[in-house]
């Protein structure tokens, strides 16, 4: 958590912000993993949050068979919220 914690100190939490490791399948702008874990600053879960019911922003699945990271990806690429990879230079998580 210490990492973690001196990792996002310099980010402002009231500006939308995704952390994570990008994948780049089936999503042009890519999206985070979710079994590496990614992180929504508290304007960018505010700006999901009030946009999850409108069909032109986030996805809107009728079965259960979905990802759930993937679908946060969507959302984030249509919200314009910056995303940031996390991963070293080495592209390692």
């Amino acid at each position: 958590m210490e990492n973690l914690r001196f990792f996002l100190l310099p980010f402002n939490p009231n500006k939308p912000l995704y952390f994570g490791a990008r994948f780049k399948e089936n999503l042009t702008s890519g999206y985070m993993s979710g079994g590496a874990g990614y992180i929504l600053s508290r304007e960018a879960v505010k700006q999901i949050a009030t946009s999850l019911d409108d069909p032109n922003i986030c996805s809107q699945p009728t079965n259960t068979n979905y990802h759930d990271d993937y679908e946060i990806g969507v959302c984030v690429k249509n919200l314009n919220i910056t995303s940031i990879d996390t991963r070293d230079n080495l592209v390692k998580v």
